[in-house]
């Protein structure tokens, strides 16, 4: 009775602010009693409103990143909010038709309390996802990342060439050229012009190769966004890839060639291989050197000739030898090869096969041409000149070991020194020798950045010839080495047999980050 009494005069107990307790126990038991306070069933869901055709996390973020209030996900129609999104969706895209259809359709509810774990995206990514780019493939997404990349790098290099200029001194020298009196020049001046507009017609080519892959690139990606079958879309990937990459490799490749602009650059090139420390190994190691630099050679597709070769004792070995690279630039190429370079590995010859250290010296200097403009600039006052005859060796004929008709020539003030005993007399030696010698002092100038022959001194040319450029280690692990930047890579195989494309760009572009 108490406590249906209170329960009954449930707000006469409440009323007192005490009895609720004790009459709130019954009211719910009476209430369970009762048929209309039964259970209600769980109502049906409702059927989802059309979706954005983003996923929920972008709708809400979308929310957010706008700072709607109240957000899209609680407006049964927010059409206001979604016009200004396709407003925005068309003018960054306007061929995306069907991505303008999902934008305008309602957006997805989603409830408040997952609100707060979801992330928050910029606008400009919501709609781009809008758009269709979520729903493409990751290829496709990281192709268009590596196309704009592309596209700004393109138009840094583009800036760097005047291409107005550059078309109007190509027309100049066109123009030039079929004068009859240009062929008439001496043979140099001839020589220079026509490689000057081989070089100046290389950039352009270059210019508009670059054009035409980013092009391709673009229209691949442009005809994957347009609904493509699977085979299609994989075609197109395909086809944007092999674009890209074609342009990053002339890209590199027209960049290491921006940096040869030294007045000798576009020399051919002498490259002399010389036996170190290390004996039979040495030996060895200096013929290694000789294929690499053939192999380098005949991958840029370079005219390469072995001009003399001297053999060691042991099969497979040399003491010296020399070549004549004659392509473009090959000089140029080249020249940061000068220097000292030193191989480690357990040695054949060594019947205790212990690990032995071999060195080798190379001397990349300009192939020069006496009628060059340049040669003829560089005079050496005959003071500074030693020259002594001596027998030329061989296997016979009329003059060898006869008569004096080899050559010795030593430059006083920088002790650079030139034997010559290729030629049958005295005279064309002593003429050669000369050739030779100053194509070495031009190596050294360069080398030492110097504009003049008085700035030359004898101790700047034995710490360049002294100078170690680069290891290579065959064992205890394999791993070649420049010391000068620091480039490094396990492949020693593949850089002995020539690939030297690598270390070679490293150098020329650490030579345009150094200061003059």
């Amino acid at each position: 009775g108490f406590g249906f009494g209170f329960g009954f005069g449930f707000g006469f107990g409440f009323g007192f602010g005490f009895g609720f307790g004790f009459g709130f126990t019954p009211s719910v038991r009476l209430r369970a009693l009762s048929p209309q306070t039964r259970p209600k069933p769980k109502p049906k869901p409702r059927p989802k409103k059309p979706s954005l055709g983003l996923r929920p996390s972008l709708s809400l973020g979308l929310n957010q990143s706008l700072g709607l209030s109240p957000s899209l996900s609680r407006m049964p129609r927010p059409g206001a909010a979604l016009r200004l999104m396709a407003l925005a969706l068309a003018l960054m895209r306007p061929l995306r038709t069907a991505g303008l259809r999902r934008v305008c359709a309602a957006a997805p509810e989603t409830p408040r309390w997952a609100a707060a774990r979801l992330p928050r995206f910029p606008v400009t990514t919501l709609l781009r996802a809008a758009a269709g780019e979520v729903d493409a493939p990751p290829e496709a997404n990281a192709l268009r990342r590596e196309l704009a990349e592309a596209q700004e790098r393109v138009a840094a290099d583009v800036a760097k060439v005047n291409e107005v200029a550059l078309r109007d001194d190509v027309a100049e020298i066109e123009a030039e050229i079929s004068t009859e009196t240009f062929y008439q020049q001496p043979e140099a001046v001839t020589r220079a012009t026509l490689q000057k507009l081989d070089r100046l017609k290389g950039t352009l080519a270059a210019m508009e190769s670059w054009r035409t892959r980013v092009d391709d690139a673009e229209t691949a990606l442009m005809l994957l966004d347009e609904g493509a079958s699977a085979e299609e879309a994989d075609a197109f990937l395909r086809e944007a890839a092999a674009s890209l990459a074609g342009l990053a490799v002339e890209l590199d490749a027209w960049e290491v060639a921006s940096t040869l602009d030294r007045p000798y650059d576009a020399f051919p090139a002498r490259v002399s291989i010389t036996t170190g420390a290390g004996g039979d190994d040495a030996a060895e190691w200096a013929n290694w050197l000789l294929k690499m630099y053939m192999g380098y050679g005949e991958r840029r597709g370079w005219q390469v000739t072995l001009v003399e070769k001297v053999d060691a004792e042991v099969a497979g070995t040399i003491r010296s030898a020399e070549l004549e690279v004659r392509g473009d630039r090959a000089y140029g190429y080249l020249r940061n090869e000068h220097g000292t370079h030193r191989l480690v590995r357990i040695s054949p010859f060594n019947t205790g096969n212990k690990r032995q250290t071999s060195f080798a010296g190379v001397e990349v200097t300009p192939l020069l041409v006496e009628d060059d403009i340049s040669v003829k600039a560089l005079e050496i006052p005959e003071g500074e000149l030693e020259v002594t005859t001596m027998r030329s060796g061989g296997k016979g004929g009329q003059n060898v070991n006869k008569v004096e008709t080899g050559v010795r020539m030593k430059h006083l003030p920088t002790g650079l020194a030139v034997k010559m005993t290729k030629m049958r007399s005295q005279g064309e030696n002593k003429k050669l020798a000369l050739l030779v010698l100053k194509e070495k002092i031009v190596a050294v100038l360069e080398q030492q950045r110097l504009e003049s022959l008085e700035q030359l001194r004898g101790d700047m040319v034995e710490a360049s010839w002294g100078t170690q450029v680069r290891n290579y280690v065959l064992h205890p692990y394999k791993m070649v080495k420049d010391v000068r930047t620091g480039w490094q890579t396990q492949n020693v195989e593949d850089v002995l047999e020539g690939n030297l494309d690598d270390v070679i760009r490293s150098l020329l572009m650490d030579d345009v980050k150094q200061p003059e």
